[in-house]
């Protein structure tokens, strides 16, 4: 007790209160009554500003809501015309591509048979140019390898008939030309001069032989000219041989010989004059 006594000392003055326990006062105050009067022309105004103004609003909503849709169906339709109108000229185009190339495609045509069709007549004019020119040079090298035979053939003729009688007036028959010619050795002059006939007659054989392999074999006029071609040529070896051999020919060979050779000449000068009419007619 004395140590608490000790610890509370304290100084109280004369104008010092005591000390009072604290208050804590709370105040409830409840608030102020509102109060709200309603006049009735002032509100019904107010009501129908409000629904006006509603109505207004739903209108022009409305009229909004429709422009909008409006635009948009318009906006619709010109995009369905502006696709439609795009696919049109697609399509038109497109009738239009094919109608061009359906032309195209059938010029295309007439010319590819135009041109097969001038082929043609060209192929046709270059086979009869070379068939006119085969036959032009077939031809003139008939008339050339007959010129070459008629001409060997008088000049050995004559020649053969001079060598025997050179010969004859020579030797007088005291000596056969083929026992001279088979002593060469001894007569060689003789036997030269009948090399040289011998020669000649291969000459004329391959003339003979060049002309019936240019002598068409299917013409009757062309196969009667080779057939007389040959025995002119047969006419010419039995004259030699005769000649050669010391025979005597029969009455009138050579007369029949001369006329024979003759005969063919013209014949000869008739196909040839033929054949180029014919040739001057196809060139036309």
């Amino acid at each position: 007790m004395a140590e608490q006594d000790s610890n509370s000392i304290g100084i109280q003055l004369p104008w010092t209160v005591p000390q009072q326990p604290s208050v804590q006062t709370i105040v409830l105050q409840q608030p102020a009554k509102t109060h709200m009067e309603l006049n009735a022309s002032t509100d019904k105004t107010a009501i129908s500003s409000f629904a006006l103004s509603v109505v207004i609003a739903l209108a022009l909503g409305g009229l909004a809501t429709w422009l909008a849709y409006w635009y948009g169906r318009k906006s619709f339709d010109l995009t369905k015309q502006s696709f439609d109108v795009v696919l049109e000229q697609i399509i038109s185009s497109r009738q239009e591509a094919e109608r061009l190339h359906k032309i195209t495609m059938e010029q295309i045509c007439a010319n590819i048979e135009s041109n097969k069709e001038t082929s043609k007549n060209q192929l046709e004019i270059m086979f009869k140019d070379l068939h006119l020119k085969r036959t032009l040079n077939i031809f003139e090298s008939l008339r050339n390898e007959f010129s070459t035979f008629f001409s060997l053939l008088d000049d050995e003729i004559l020649k053969i008939f001079n060598f025997s009688d050179r010969f004859n007036q020579k030797f007088r028959g005291g000596l056969h030309i083929r026992n001279a010619i088979a002593q060469f050795e001894k007569y060689p002059e003789i036997y030269n001069q009948y090399m040289e006939l011998k020669n000649k007659r291969f000459t004329l054989r391959n003339t003979m032989e060049r002309i019936n392999i240019l002598l068409d074999q299917d013409d009757p006029n062309q196969v009667d000219i080779s057939n007389r071609l040959v025995n002119i040529f047969e006419g010419y070896d039995k004259i030699s041989n005769a000649v050669f051999d010391g025979q005597r020919l029969e009455q009138n060979f050579i007369e029949v010989f001369e006329q024979d050779t003759k005969t063919l000449k013209i014949a000869v000068n008739k196909l040839m004059s033929s054949e180029m009419q014919k040739l001057s007619s196809s060139a036309l």
